[in-house]
């Protein structure tokens, strides 16, 4: 989406530049569960030390005895005790060794930490079947870590061939129990319709279950769901709740999305300043858009006193990090000398770089730059084909210049009416008021 354009006129033509773009940072909808990660059986030990089983203040000592006289709950103790180095010196393999004495008399943590170190190898020769089979033995006694991992296995077909089925079966029994990461992974299986039909019934409910437990990219997707309506009404001010929410753990993309919502007065008053904290705040933290989206700030003064030096420098730490419109961006201030002394090669560098990423913009603005021959030979021929490939992106900017090109005649190619009537309407289309102007010129007189 151009924010930003500059008027030229060549040869009695009007050609339009795409400008400064923004980041909108929305979230990817490929998000893949994370598989269960290594945690005490909280739950089981909580049980036990209610029974009086288990008393953390008992010294290493006894817990040692009681674990050699075959109590499952301690033999799980201390094998969790050598594998995080508490109270005695790191020792994966005494840690599998008493874990395994555990399992072996069914204790679910045990299962599910044994399983844990079999698949990622943790002092012993990584086996995926191992793994599957106590991971099955925890989950089958309801251990919801071993159940939301075997979701993640089956899902992902780690040491097993992959089973849609099986590891729907898995979440939703993790999730029935209420644990959150199982809730999301839901969330994630009914919005891209892996091994179901989408359903966003299904999709709300789960990424809701989560979010209302407090898991931050739950609250962050649901944000943009309401933001987009995607399979919802669109609703800004439950978008605003739920990037609030997530913005208040830290989220980055919350925060990008806020600053977005109060820049472009998205179910809020619009507000520059806040826009510019939740910008600086995400980008604190190393969120590229959030950084492109400060330069904006800064080059069009936004919130803040007007700065080009600062947006150059904003535009260029996020161009570095790969953001294609940040990229875009310092192309056009070393072009147009904004902030930094004129430098036509080191623009086409940068249009370049970013239409590596096929960056749509870049592409008509180099098309822009042979047109008019700023440090490289004029070539209306080249011009044209850069033309073309954005236009056929859906870039307004090159349809519309496509639209000059076949108008005006002359430049290497000769006029062609219809042609330029074409991409007139295109751009005219997606609202460019100029190429309206020259599509009601083309067809005045014409009959209806």
């Amino acid at each position: 989406m151009a924010n930003y354009k500059l008027n030229y006129r060549i040869g009695g033509c009007l050609v339009l530049i795409s400008l400064f773009l923004q980041s909108c940072g929305r979230l990817s909808g490929q998000c893949v569960p994370e598989s269960g990660k290594f945690v005490e059986d909280v739950s089981t030990a909580n049980q036990e030390e209610q029974r009086g089983v288990i008393n953390h203040n008992l010294s290493l000592t006894f817990t040692k005895f009681q674990a050699h006289q075959g109590n499952a709950g301690f033999q799980y103790i201390l094998g969790t005790m050598y594998y995080r180095g508490q109270e005695v010196v790191q020792n994966y393999q005494k840690a599998l060794q008493w874990y395994e004495k555990s399992a072996i008399q069914g204790h679910p943590g045990a299962q599910n930490n044994l399983g844990w170190m079999y698949q990622n190898g943790i002092g012993i020769t990584q086996d995926y079947q191992k793994a599957l089979e106590w991971f099955t033995r925890s989950a089958m006694q309801g251990h919801v870590l071993a159940q939301h991992t075997l979701g993640w296995i089956y899902q992902n077909g780690v040491g097993i061939t992959q089973n849609d089925e099986e590891a729907l079966q898995w979440y939703q029994a993790a999730a029935n129990q209420g644990y959150r990461e199982a809730q999301f992974s839901l969330g994630i299986i009914y919005d891209n319709g892996y091994g179901v039909n989408q359903d966003r019934d299904q999709m709300l409910r789960w990424y809701g279950a989560a979010a209302n437990q407090g898991h931050v990219i739950a609250q962050a997707k649901l944000g943009e769901i309401y933001q987009f309506g995607e399979g919802v009404n669109q609703d800004y001010r439950e978008a605003l709740r739920w990037y609030g929410a997530a913005a208040a753990q830290g989220s980055t993309i919350a925060k990008h999305a806020l600053g977005w919502m109060y820049q472009h007065a998205l179910g809020v008053a619009q507000d520059y300043r806040k826009a510019l904290t939740w910008y600086e705040q995400a980008a604190s933290q190393g969120d590229v858009g959030s950084q492109t989206n400060l330069g904006w700030m800064y080059q069009h003064g936004l919130g803040v006193a007007q700065d080009y030096q600062k947006a150059f420098r904003c535009y260029k730490v996020a161009a570095k990090h790969g953001d294609a419109n940040a990229q875009n961006n310092l192309g056009m201030m070393y072009q147009c000398g904004i902030g930094v002394a004129q430098k036509y090669q080191k623009a086409l560098k940068w249009f370049q770089i970013a239409v590596r990423q096929g960056h749509a913009a870049s592409k008509n603005n180099i098309g822009i730059v042979y047109f008019r021959g700023q440090g490289v030979p004029q070539d209306f021929r080249e011009a044209l084909r850069w033309y073309e490939e954005a236009a056929n992106q859906g870039n307004v900017d090159a349809q519309y210049n496509l639209g000059l090109m076949y108008v005006c005649g002359g430049i290497g190619l000769d006029k062609d009416g219809p042609k330029a009537l074409e991409w007139f309407w295109k751009a005219a289309e997606q609202g460019c008021l100029a190429a309206q102007v020259h599509v009601e010129e083309i067809t005045k007189g014409r009959p209806s």
